[in-house]
């Protein structure tokens, strides 16, 4: 009997911590905010990153910085000079992040919802000294927002042309 008990118990615990886990993951997490380890810099508005939901619950996942645009690489980019754009706009970002991890700022995410494509989340990325509510917040976007290679953007259409 007690063996039992503790099997339907631990069974108990896994699927109430799975639905949990699906049910809490993007709904209504606009006001939550969830520590990140960077983990890639995708280019200047998106980032591959370790969010860490718990103790237990993390997952590896692109976001894309809410609130800016910058230059496409590749086979996105329109023209040449687009693509140059678009890899200055990724190493100031590398740079960005490097400096902060180098001070040992700590890395969070709010606002976190779908993307419309579905591929990835939007977010608001910080880094700060500790509790992401300090004095010493700074939001990655609005650093990326003080250059030339990045603009302000609402998910609607892009208008921004970086081949001009």
């Amino acid at each position: 009997m007690g063996r039992n008990c503790l099997v339907l118990f631990i069974c108990f615990c896994l699927f109430s911590f799975e639905a949990v886990a699906k049910k809490g993951k993007y709904n209504d997490v606009s006001k939550n905010v969830y520590h990140i380890d960077v983990l890639d810099v995708v280019d200047g508005d998106t980032l591959f990153v370790e969010i860490y939901y718990t103790n237990t619950l993390s997952e590896k996942i692109n976001i894309r910085l809410i609130g800016i645009d910058t230059p496409e690489k590749g086979g996105n980019a329109r023209c040449d000079d687009e693509k140059v754009l678009a890899r200055e706009a990724t190493k100031f970002m590398k740079g960005i992040l490097l400096s902060a991890e180098k001070q040992g700022k700590k890395f969070f995410i709010n606002g976190v919802k779908k993307d419309k494509y579905g591929n990835r989340i939007d977010a608001n990325v910080y880094f700060s000294d500790g509790e992401f509510l300090g004095n010493d917040v700074v939001n990655v976007a609005g650093e990326m927002l003080k250059t030339d290679l990045a603009v302000s953007y609402n998910g609607g259409r892009k208008l921004k042309n970086w081949c001009d």
